[in-house]
């Protein structure tokens, strides 16, 4: 089951969520009741928008049996299924597309079916929506997304999309963060000052999380030693399979967070590691009871200087198998030095979309270069990077390519993964225009 949001789509829409919620659990359940192999997809896409109203279009598409033309006719009508075989197979009275129809005829739109015998199904539905405001919340509300302490947090993450949806979401919740790329930075920012918690990406150039974390735990390098190994480190990874969770956590990780990331699981980690950290006596600083502008606890952490990297490390071997040094790896100004999220979710999408718009290609041609240089690992990494900032824009057509080629190049066939780079680009290309419509029109995101 997947879902592909357009980047378009109004941020706030005045609507009726409780019918809206009725019509999209009857098709999404019969699309995933009547599909035994494949996949079904939600899309929800902006068709026009003009004098504060807005038509959005939702479709729900499966590779299910199918219905015939004649049997499409009289979908909607009251206690109407496909044949008596559905009734007995599956169930039902087939009253769901007919009260479907009611709730949105009720809301001033319309729905249609497209169907193929044998190949699947789409349900679509238009319905105006009038543009709305950002709520208000009410008092006692806000301090919901606040924690009871400040924390200070280093998070190692190279894609700037990711940077900045992090930046955002701990700054928003009161909390000092430093960003730096890799696991080699992570470690030297660790050894200079004090943190409370570290977010660790587990797919970086230089040194990947893994290695990062075990050799923190080890203390440090020869040459560099960490204040604390206790520290608590969080796994951040856009590849969320259970081998992965137990990968990390065997590491020395104390939890772990898929990408995107979701706020609601990132503010309830941060509680788990405030009590733990009170529990044993680590000092914290209260939040203040209003939000105010992030502390600044010692000088931004360089990122991206490796000729100041000691060589060789240990405890633990950092290069991989085939030579870092040789990557082709997009270059940029650190994000700690990016301006702080202002609370406006606006701000912040229009923040997301120029920094996707800015690195994406970037990767895009690091990915190439590392193909045709051979470099397998440097390849897949690039497209790591990329797949998990198209989910944050959701982009997830370019998602879904992109986790197909991040396969294949871990697996070294990058012949393949060349063959399917074109596509990429071509949905790369599609996915910034359609951004660019935020940062033209910042009024109704």
């Amino acid at each position: 089951l997947h879902a592909d949001l357009a980047p378009d789509l109004p941020r706030f829409l005045q609507g009726d969520p409780i019918r809206i919620r009725q019509v999209l659990l009857n098709l999404l359940g019969n699309a995933v009741k009547f599909t035994d192999r494949g996949e079904v997809q939600l899309r929800v896409s902006l068709t026009k928008m003009s004098s504060g109203n807005a038509a959005i279009v939702f479709s729900v598409t499966d590779t299910g049996p199918g219905i015939t033309l004649e049997l499409q006719e009289r979908l909607f009508q009251k206690f109407e299924q496909a044949d008596l075989s559905t009734t007995r197979q599956y169930g039902g009275t087939g009253l769901g597309l007919a009260i479907s129809k009611e709730l949105v005829v009720l809301m001033g739109g319309s729905i249609s079916v497209n169907s193929q015998f044998g190949k699947g199904s789409t349900f679509t539905f238009e319905i105006p929506m009038r543009l709305g405001d950002q709520p208000k919340f009410r008092d006692g509300e806000n301090q919901e997304r606040r924690h009871s302490h400040r924390l200070s947090v280093l998070c190692a993450e190279d894609g700037l999309t990711n940077q900045m949806i992090i930046r955002s979401l701990l700054e928003e919740m009161g909390h000092d963060v430093d960003i730096v790329e890799h696991g080699v930075d992570a470690i030297k920012a660790l050894a200079q000052r004090d943190f409370d918690l570290v977010l660790m990406d587990g797919r970086m150039p230089y040194m990947d999380g893994e290695t990062a974390v075990r050799c923190i735990r080890s203390g440090g390098t020869s040459d560099i030693r960490v204040r604390s190994r206790d520290i608590n480190i969080i796994a951040l990874t856009a590849n969320a399979s259970q081998e992965d969770r137990e990968k990390y956590l065997a590491a020395g990780m104390n939890g772990f967070l898929s990408k995107p990331i979701n706020e609601k699981d990132l503010f309830e980690e941060i509680g788990r590691v405030i009590t733990v950290l009170l529990r044993s006596g680590h000092p914290l600083i209260e939040m203040p009871e209003t939000a105010s502008e992030p502390m600044v606890l010692g000088p931004p952490t360089r990122s991206g200087d490796l000729h100041s990297i000691p060589a060789p490390f240990d405890p633990l071997e950092a290069a991989p198998s085939d030579s870092l040094s040789s990557w082709s790896h997009p270059q940029r100004a650190p994000a700690s030095r990016l301006p702080a999220y202002s609370g406006d979710p606006s701000n912040m999408m229009q923040r997301i979309a120029k920094a996707f718009i800015e690195d994406a290609p970037q990767r895009l041609e690091a990915a190439r270069i590392n193909i045709m240089a051979g470099h397998a690992q440097g390849a897949a990494l690039e497209i790591h990077s990329l797949k998990g900032a198209a989910a944050y824009v959701s982009l997830t057509t370019l998602q879904k390519k992109l986790e197909i080629l991040e396969k294949l190049a871990d697996s070294g066939d990058l012949a393949v993964v060349a063959q399917g780079l074109p596509e990429v680009e071509t949905l790369l290309l599609e996915g910034i225009s359609s951004l660019k419509k935020i940062l033209n029109h910042p009024a109704h995101d």
